[in-house]
């Protein structure tokens, strides 16, 4: 009876010893599985990530961009040409596509070189306009002292008394600074212009009374 208490006991032991084995085998594979998801990425790897991520970048300036320079005084299509730029339109170069990161691209339809010159003159020409305005204007303002004086302020006068328009003008005076048609016809601006020729070739004195209200 005490012989096979201790067979017993022995194999108890083996089997024991047996399990524990196993058990450290299945932690030693489970921990190799857990280490194999956590290995650096070889070189190829990373190249492959590094060639991926680079698709689409744009090096350096966008092809379509042009430096124009300093374009200079005035208003020049090359000052047009800036301006849509920076409103995002690029100049259409003969319909060129080029490279641009993995795009192609090219400028924009009709953003010629021909239609910047055009809209150059035309906003030269309403600067122009405004400017030539403002100087009537200026003109009528520093006259409509003398006119109201002259002729109440009315401009198309014409009393049948020899003297025309808001300056009061005669004709030879009139004729003789330019002055063309009758000057109760002409506008304000008109009749001062030619009463401005007047006052700078020989002074007020053809306003005796009335050019003391000039400016």
């Amino acid at each position: 009876m005490k012989k096979k208490i201790g067979l017993t006991a022995l194999s108890l032991t083996l089997v024991l010893s047996l399990i524990g084995a196993v058990d450290g085998l299945a932690s030693a594979a489970a921990a190799a599985s857990t280490t194999s998801t956590t290995v650096p990425p070889t070189t190829a790897a990373l190249a492959s990530r590094s060639t991926a991520a680079e698709q689409g970048v744009r090096r350096g300036p966008d092809p379509r961009w042009i430096d124009y320079g300093n374009c200079g005084s005035g208003y020049t299509a090359c000052h047009v040409a800036k301006a849509h730029q920076r409103a995002g339109r690029y100049q259409w170069r003969n319909g060129r596509w080029f490279a641009w990161g993995t795009d192609r691209v090219r400028g924009t339809w009709g953003e010629t070189w021909a239609v910047f010159e055009r809209e150059a003159r035309r906003v030269r020409a309403y600067l122009m306009a405004l400017q030539v305005a403002r100087h009537r204007r200026d003109l009528v303002n520093r006259w409509s002292g003398v006119a109201n004086c002259e002729s109440g302020g009315n401009w198309a006068i014409a009393t049948g008394n020899g003297y025309y328009g808001g300056l009061q003008f005669n004709l030879g005076t009139w004729e003789a600074y330019g002055g063309s048609g009758m000057p109760n016809q002409k506008p304000a601006w008109y009749q001062a212009t030619i009463a401005d020729r007047i006052r700078v070739s020989s002074g007020l004195h053809h306003w005796p009374r009335c050019g003391a209200y000039y400016g």
